[in-house]
């Protein structure tokens, strides 16, 4: 099972400065979770820790996190031009 999962999956990487949504599972009370979003953001890439964890911040203001890889996705601006 390791080796067919080693061929298959593309390790994701992440550089300081890149914009990343961040998976962030809350239920809320009196919302179905049908409606809710699990991914919020965008956050910046801080600092890459080690292969599987990067510190990331909402903006300067904000609480530095350390979070793990899998729980990051990249953030692709939309342009709303038709």
């Amino acid at each position: 099972m390791k080796q067919h999962y080693d061929r298959v999956v593309r390790p994701t990487t992440f550089e300081p400065g890149d914009l990343v949504r961040y998976y962030y599972h809350r239920k809320l009370m009196g919302r179905s979770p049908k409606w809710s979003r699990y991914y919020v953001g965008p956050y910046r890439i801080v600092k890459r820790v080690n292969d599987a964890n990067y510190v990331i911040r909402l903006n300067d203001r904000t609480r530095a996190i350390i979070v793990h890889v899998n729980k990051l996705k990249p953030y692709y601006e939309f342009s709303g031009s038709n």
